[in-house]
């Protein structure tokens, strides 16, 4: 965060807890010149990737793609599922384990490099934790350094 006044980079002083997705933070500026002290809001507005443990009192909307974006993200995985088999593209409910089947052909996306984990997330209607933990079962993880790919954040 930087100072609203002057531009230097102000340091987090102290920070409470309001809610289970909002905190109140006490800002200082670097600037000993300038010394403003204020006051910011950090809200979490909505959920990328649902939850493997969702809370009971947490209720964040969904991100939804441009409709532009997303009927290209769904072309460019269309094009990456003839290797892998046939998915349903419109699931929407998001489960806590993929079948075997349904595995496979998720990691055989994940290898091609060319999807993201919220692509299969979506295709397969997962959590990236589900994910997560097929990639580190497929040996992928350790084939490749880490991750086969990188994830890409818009």
């Amino acid at each position: 965060m930087f100072c609203p006044h002057c531009g230097t980079r102000a340091k987090v002083r102290t920070s409470g807890e309001k809610s289970r997705t909002m905190r109140e933070i006490t800002y200082q500026c670097n600037d000993v010149e300038c010394g403003h002290s204020f006051v910011g809001i950090l809200e979490v507005v909505r959920t990328l990737s649902p939850s493997g443990k969702p809370h009971p009192d947490v209720n964040l909307p969904m991100s939804v793609l441009s409709r532009h974006a997303k009927e290209e993200s769904r072309q460019t995985v269309q094009e990456h599922v003839t290797n892998a088999g046939s998915v349903d593209l419109d699931r929407n409910k998001k489960k806590r384990g993929l079948s075997p089947e349904d595995e496979k052909r998720a990691m055989q996306l994940w290898a091609t490099g060319k999807v993201t984990k919220g692509d299969i997330s979506q295709l397969f209607g997962v959590t990236y934790p589900t994910i997560d933990k097929a990639i580190a079962r497929s040996g992928l993880a350790q084939r490749f350094g880490g991750q086969p790919h990188r994830e890409t954040v818009t």
